[in-house]
């Protein structure tokens, strides 16, 4: 058995599903999750590009677990990702292997899909190759645009290289690898027959640079920054207030959830960054939306608490501390 989170498994898949291979080539129309008894892979190839995605499980692998790979066909792969979509991101998600099929399964829920335990094409030893090839200087290549477009899900980030002009372009991004196959084409004009071209469009002038684009700060950037520092306010504020005043006691609460706020938005990035990135920008327009009391009313019931009995908690509270009030003010 193999665990990890619903948003971690279907990222694997989200990454990869765009690189299976045609109906007509029946070995590749599919996905192969492969586990190697320390990483979970997805990998797919329609031969032209092909796409390895990794994720650690959960819980420490036993030392005992036994790899297994197994092909989900093409077919499978959009209810698949459908069910996975309405899990909460946290789900464990528990993969059963079989010899023809494949199993999931929640705390409250149970999936079974149709897989192929049949030889699949030797895509480590691709990968391994395509990554050995010594790099040369660099040189024209042709790159087709249809196939460039699978590589959108990855987001901002990739990088690719391309050890000579006929070798498989190398994308890398976080825990993940791609091959794409350039084009051929039989008397290729050369790089002078481009610049030549163009020349009577372009004319003479300086030389200017784009300005090459830079990953936008984001809004998990922006929360964490904003909690440390709201971390360091309040913390200095403790050192400058006396202990018997509200401000020390506001400044201790604010400066506990805030290190909070930052340490789980820290450790939910690295679980998965397009869900940190998501959730961030809707608690940050919740906030300033204003009603977050009422946000967290209707989320108390919802989760089965009582809001109306902590409200008259927090009132007979702050009745029996209102003597006290202006001797510590």
């Amino acid at each position: 058995m193999t665990s990890l989170n619903a948003h971690r498994l279907l990222r694997l898949i989200e990454v990869t599903t765009p690189h299976i291979g045609s109906e007509y080539h029946p070995r590749i129309h599919g996905l192969r999750l492969d586990f190697d008894g320390t990483m979970l892979h997805a990998v797919a190839s329609d031969r032209f590009t092909l796409a390895v995605a990794r994720a650690r499980l959960d819980t420490a692998p036993d030392a005992a677990a036994a790899s297994w790979a197994l092909t989900i066909p093409q077919p499978d792969i959009g209810w698949l990702t459908a069910w996975l979509r309405r899990l909460p991101g946290d789900r464990t998600v528990t993969l059963t292997p079989k010899a023809s099929k494949l199993t999931l399964t929640t705390g409250t829920a149970r999936v079974t899909a149709p897989a192929r335990g049949d030889e699949f094409f030797a895509w480590r030893d691709i990968v391994r190759t395509a990554l050995a090839n010594p790099l040369s200087e660099a040189a024209p290549t042709s790159l087709s645009p249809s196939l460039l477009a699978r590589w959108e899900p990855l987001g901002y980030g990739a990088r690719f290289w391309q050890p000579a002009a006929e070798q498989p372009v190398v994308i890398v991004a976080e825990e993940f690898l791609g091959l794409q196959m350039p084009m051929r084409f039989a008397g290729s004009p050369s790089r002078d027959d481009d610049i030549a071209a163009w020349a009577a469009s372009l004319g003479d002038g300086p030389h200017a640079e784009l300005t090459p684009p830079q990953p936008a700060p984001g809004a998990v950037a922006e929360f964490e920054q904003s909690a440390l520092r709201a971390v360091l306010r309040a913390t200095a504020d403790i050192y400058s207030a006396p202990h018997t005043s509200p401000l020390f006691s506001a400044s201790v609460s604010a400066g506990c959830y805030a290190w909070a706020s930052h340490r789980f938005l820290a450790a939910l990035r690295t679980a998965d960054p397009r869900l940190a990135e998501r959730i961030t920008r809707e608690v940050t327009n919740e906030l300033e939306s204003g009603e977050i009391g009422e946000f967290a009313y209707d989320a108390a019931q919802e989760a089965g608490h009582d809001p109306e009995k902590w409200r008259a908690e927090h009132e007979q509270h702050k009745a029996k501390r209102a003597p006290e009030q202006p001797a510590n003010a």
